[in-house]
């Protein structure tokens, strides 16, 4: 497999979204720390150079020295390029695109990320590289291509170009992508995100090469900046290769490579105990049931660290499981937040001696009057119910 480049673009000032505002208020440089943890932790195949190109308010007057100590504290050979805050996580991407091609990539490709997605495991090239070994005249491989009209563009834009191209795009155009390369005060922040995400891969289909995604083999998690929610596509019991970096607590959707981690925790005493059906599954019987599984059940990550699953049905009914290592720490109470804000009803069962029933009234859940024997000992239904719900979500479709 060929070799490639990982290009970050950040940027480091004030953010649209609510959880940025509050995630990055007391360490602006949480999302440098993330990527820089990720690649300072996993020996990535086929990695060459790692470039972090910042977007920069006032660059004349930003402190360098910032960024240069943190990176520092790894030991890892990463290039630095800071440039004014223009045309957003396309401009970087085009800014870093041109500089490394005057001093030539000894790379064939290049993985363009942005500063708020992170990789999940250290193989995420090989279903993109993969592309361009299958097929003929490929310029760039995103995670997600949409059509709008006869065109397409990249909906989920973090993905890989081949250097080849981006020289022959530079020859003709001194330009790799077709971008409003302006500043916010230039032009408002909408038009050149919206603008630049629908024409940034223009001149690639211009020149006849094929722009191709990885969405019919993995699942594609999107922060969808609108309703502040992470929205699933793609092959949504896929592999999940590349995630948003949010709060603390991500629910992504249960993947067969998860079964082994569901099992460690529901086999586990201590979970089946406050369980309906307290039976030991092997992996043989639980990937079966997967296979024809139907609701959705998701993991529930502290951002990079499993720490238990959630269990849902068609009709509402929820619970969740946490790992004996990460209980008393918070995560159940985060992850029915997480859940339910976009919920408009959820139903549980709950044994009457579980401590957990204390959570589920102070979340809002209430006795339904429904309630059971289960091995002689008392069960009970709860409801939840957002009042909120329709007044906030009742215009997304």
């Amino acid at each position: 497999m060929k070799k490639f480049d990982y290009v970050v673009a950040f940027y480091l000032q004030d953010r649209r979204s609510s959880h940025y505002k509050k995630g990055t208020k007391d360490n602006p440089f949480v999302l440098v720390e993330r990527h820089l943890h990720f690649l300072y932790n996993n020996k990535i195949p086929n990695l060459n150079k790692i470039y972090f190109v910042f977007n920069v308010n006032n660059l004349n007057k930003f402190d360098k020295t910032v960024i240069t100590d943190i990176t520092n504290q790894y030991s890892l050979n990463v290039n630095l390029i800071f440039r004014e805050n223009k045309g957003l996580s396309y401009g970087a991407w085009n800014h870093a695109l041109k500089y490394i091609i005057k001093n030539n990539p000894l790379s064939e490709y290049a993985f363009l990320c942005e500063d708020d997605y992170i990789p999940t495991t250290p193989e995420f090239s090989l279903p993109f590289l993969q592309q361009f070994e299958n097929n003929q005249k490929v310029g760039y491989v995103a995670e997600l291509i949409a059509k709008l009209g006869d065109k397409k563009h990249a909906a989920i834009s973090n993905g890989f170009i081949s250097y080849e191209v981006s020289k022959i795009l530079y020859n003709k155009h001194k330009q790799i992508f077709d971008i409003m390369d302006l500043t916010p005060e230039e032009k408002p922040i909408y038009h050149i995100g919206v603008n630049n995400q629908l024409q940034f891969l223009n001149f690639i289909e211009e020149n006849k090469y094929q722009i191709l995604d990885i969405s019919k083999t993995h699942c594609l998690p999107f922060f969808e900046l609108r309703i502040e929610s992470i929205e699933f596509y793609g092959n949504t019991k896929g592999p999940i290769i590349i995630e948003p970096i949010l709060s603390s607590i991500i629910l992504t959707p249960l993947t067969k490579n998860d079964l082994p981690f569901l099992l460690e925790v529901r086999n586990d005493p201590s979970t089946r105990k406050f369980l309906g059906n307290d039976s030991v599954f092997s992996l043989k019987e639980c990937e079966k049931w997967f296979k024809n599984l139907k609701a959705e059940w998701f993991i529930i990550k502290d951002l990079g660290t499993k720490v238990g699953y959630m269990r849902t049905t068609p009709d509402g009914e929820v619970g969740l499981d946490i790992h004996p290592d990460h209980r008393r720490k918070g995560y159940a109470r985060k992850a029915y937040n997480e859940y339910l804000k976009y919920k408009q009803f959820a139903t549980l069962w709950v044994f009457e001696d579980n401590f957990a029933k204390n959570l589920y009234i102070e979340l809002g859940f209430k006795p339904t009057g429904n309630t059971g024997k289960i091995r002689g000992r008392d069960y009970t239904q709860m409801f939840y119910y957002n009042p909120d719900f329709i007044k906030t979500h009742g215009e997304i479709e």
